[in-house]
This record gives structure tokens, sequence and C-alpha cells, in this order.
């Protein structure tokens, strides 16, 4: 993400002529790539975090998360090493994406009284909310690496997962979600007890990503000063 962040800015620098910026930006952002496929490629994906103790987080040899979602669409949609950053996509498509329920997880395994302790994450149960649950910003940013990708046909099918028109298409389905079906849950639940059940509805910031996914991503429609561009 912090890469994305300082290539937007270098684009910035240039066209404001600010030279001596441009370069601490573009330097930065390399050094940061090289770094992370230095420590945080994992062998299929990359890792997600690290303990205060170095243990990884999102690690194949993990007990509980051992591959995180966030890690690998950010790799794609930071222009990451080309022939890792896909193949860590198409592992974070087959381990969590799941047909069968339409849900995106957020990663796998949940995590369950782990140690190290994760912290706050720990104490939900395992599959409700972001604890290997679905995490809407999550799964609608792996929307956007799949476009990115060049897989268009499976970006449109996973964003057709997050609509929740979609997802309240049929009476059970609309009595599973238990949510208004016009308005984009921030997570839904993928324990077995509650399978399905939408979490927070009103209060997320996923519905803006979820706009600018249909807008910009899947119409191919941008906003850029005073152009409207259509790729």
């Amino acid at each position: 993400f912090l890469i994305c962040v300082l290539d937007q800015l270098t684009k910035s620098c240039r066209q404001r002529l600010s030279d001596t910026q441009h370069a601490t930006y573009t330097k930065a952002a390399q050094e940061i790539r090289r770094s992370i496929d230095r420590h945080a490629w994992d062998g299929d994906w990359y890792l997600r975090a690290f303990f205060d103790d170095g243990t990884p987080v999102g690690s194949s040899r993990s007990k509980n998360c051992q591959i995180d979602s966030l890690s690998q669409s950010w790799a794609v949609l930071a222009n990451g090493d080309k022939p890792r950053s896909k193949h860590a996509f198409l592992e974070c498509i087959n381990r969590l994406v799941d047909d069968e329920t339409g849900l995106i997880h957020l990663f796998d395994p949940p995590f369950d009284r782990s140690i190290p302790d994760p912290g706050y994450i720990n104490a939900y149960v395992p599959g409700i909310r972001e604890n290997g649950g679905q995490y809407t910003h999550a799964a609608i940013w792996l929307v956007q690496a799949a476009a990115a990708l060049g897989e268009v046909d499976l970006a449109m099918k996973l964003f057709n997962y997050l609509n929740p028109l979609q997802r309240t298409a049929s009476p059970q389905g609309a009595d599973a979600y238990r949510l208004e079906p016009y308005v984009m849950a921030a997570d839904i639940y993928s324990n077995p007890q509650h399978p399905g059940r939408g979490g927070w509805s009103w209060y997320t910031g996923a519905a803006g990503w979820m706009y600018r996914t249909a807008i910009e991503t899947i119409l191919g429609i941008e906003i850029r000063g005073r152009t409207i561009t259509c790729k």
C-alpha cells in the first residue's frame, strides 16, 4: 500500500517539477520493493506481518492465518515481482475464495487462542468478522487485483459475490444474510453456525470502494483532473 502511495506522489512531483522529492519517493519505493521480496516472500505467497519476536504471520508454516489476501492483492496492485505476485494471487484465489458460499475469506485458517497472541482479533470466534470471515474491504481489493492481472471474468465473478443484491436474490440467501439487500456489509461470517450472515452494514467504507471498483475497475471510467477517461 505504501508503495502505491509513493508511486502516486512521484507522479505529482513530476507534474510540479519537484525533482528532489521525486528522487526521494522513487528511491524509497524501490527499497521497500526489494525489502519485501527479500524478507516477506514465503515461497508461494507473501507474508502478512511479523510478531514482535520475529514470528511470521501469514506463512505456510503458521498454525493460524497461513495465507492472507491483503498481501497478495497489494503485491499485484503495487506492481510487485510479476511471476511472484501472480502466483501468490492464484494461491489466494484457490485457498480463500469459496465458490459454494460465495465468500471471499480474509485469511485462513482463523485464529483460535493463538500463541503468540495477535491481539483483539483473537477475541472473535473463528469465522466471525475479520477472523477468517469475509472482510469486504480486502475482498474488493482482490477484485481490483484480478482486473489488474487481466483476469476480467474472474474479477466479474468476485464482484458478483460481493454484490448484496446477488446474495439476497433468493429467499434462502436473504434469510442467511439478514441485512438490507441494498447495503454493503463490512463483513460476512463464515462460521458454520452463521454462514453467509452479514455483519456491519451502514457503518463501513467498503461501499465507497465497491462503487469505485464498479466505475473505475469494471467499467474503466476515471476522472483525472478535469478529464474523464475510459480505458
